[in-house]
């Protein structure tokens, strides 16, 4: 199975959303700081268009190899965010 996987801050520079100790254990760490976000991002029907999934981030622990996708609730993220892809024209 294959993702495309998109850092959350390219869509929403303002995304943040709240670790605890019993998280940090699901990817084997004790702090945020060697931990990598991403989300899960979904062609849209629409050329060019993007919808990236803010409730379900995906926290990877590069150090250990591990990640786990975390499940936001009571969060304003949808799971369709809309991101727009600037298209090139070629020469």
């Amino acid at each position: 199975m294959s993702f495309v996987v998109v850092n959350p801050l390219l869509a929403r520079p303002d995304y943040s959303f709240d670790v605890t100790l019993d998280d940090l254990k699901n990817v084997s760490s004790k702090s945020t700081d060697s931990m990598d976000v991403y989300v899960i991002g979904r062609l849209d029907h629409e050329i060019g268009v993007v919808t990236l999934n803010l409730q379900g981030p995906i926290v990877i622990n590069s150090k250990e190899k591990i990640g786990h996708q975390f499940v936001l609730a009571d969060t304003n993220y949808t799971t369709k965010e809309k991101f727009k892809i600037k298209m090139f024209k070629s020469a």
